[in-house]
């Protein structure tokens, strides 16, 4: 009886493996730009320089330390760039065109939600009786109060909910 599949087993390692690679490729990417700040900390912590015997005067190897430090006065030049300038640049300057006129303004109408809806009595098309005529809103309940002596019938032509209309 087999413990574990092969295949799993070498798919596991070819992850691992490349985890590996990716790790000494990374450190080995690290150690070339970083040279000139490993070769002080060796000179400060042993008291004397520890550089590779062939890689260390190799003109490839040098070029990572070449690198760091043009790169860090690219960076340095520009922030001075930067600070030196006091006028802000502008993308695009506009010209002062003639002064638009806006629409009159509308009428802001406030809403409590704390308050119950006042409502705005209007002829009622459509009487829940049929007698007389009373007055009826279609943003609230409505009453009848027609002569037939039945007040508070809802008017037939509403539902007496806020938009209700049939």
């Amino acid at each position: 009886m087999q413990a574990s599949n092969a295949g799993r087993l070498l798919a596991a390692q070819t992850g691992a493996a490349k985890a590996l690679y990716a790790i000494v490729i990374t450190t080995l990417l690290l150690f070339w730009l970083n040279q000139d700040s490993i070769s002080l900390y060796c000179q400060q912590k042993y008291h004397q320089s520890c550089e590779l015997p062939v890689l260390g005067q190799s003109p490839a190897w040098r070029l990572g330390g070449n690198l760091t430090h043009a790169l860090g006065d690219a960076r340095d030049s520009f922030i001075d760039s930067l600070e030196k300038r006091s006028e802000p640049v502008l993308v695009a300057k506009v010209e002062a065109s003639d002064t638009v006129e806006l629409p009159a303004p509308v009428q802001v109408v406030a809403v409590h939600l704390d308050k119950p809806p006042v409502c705005r009595p209007r002829p009622r098309q459509q009487a829940g009786c049929g007698q007389g005529r009373g007055t009826c809103c279609c943003t609230c309940t409505c009453t009848c109060t027609c002569s037939a002596g039945r007040p508070g019938a809802l008017a037939s032509g509403y539902r007496g909910v806020p938009g209700g209309r049939r």
